[in-house]
């Protein structure tokens, strides 16, 4: 088992969490409820680093729910054509 846990250290330290699309799409996550604008800077970071329908959407909820309609549908756009399914 310690085994186990220094090998998943051993990689994790690895990683560089800046360049992870996916950590900042996470990160996002937890301030979507209550702090949008930091959830959108996540957001938009990830979008920079990787683009995906996911954060697309997610960021697109957040642009609607503040009236911001151009950039909600504009991301909108940006997901679909990542996904067309």
């Amino acid at each position: 088992m310690v085994r186990l846990a220094i090998a998943g250290y051993n990689r994790q330290k690895n990683v560089d969490w800046e360049a992870n699309a996916l950590y900042w799409w996470l990160h996002a996550q937890r301030y979507i409820p209550g702090q949008p604008e930091l959830a959108l800077n996540d957001l938009t970071r990830s979008i920079n680093i990787a683009p995906s329908a996911n954060a697309y959407v997610a960021r697109a909820t957040i642009y609607r729910q503040r009236h911001n309609v151009p950039a909600a549908v504009s991301d909108l756009r940006a997901a679909l054509e990542l996904e067309p399914k």
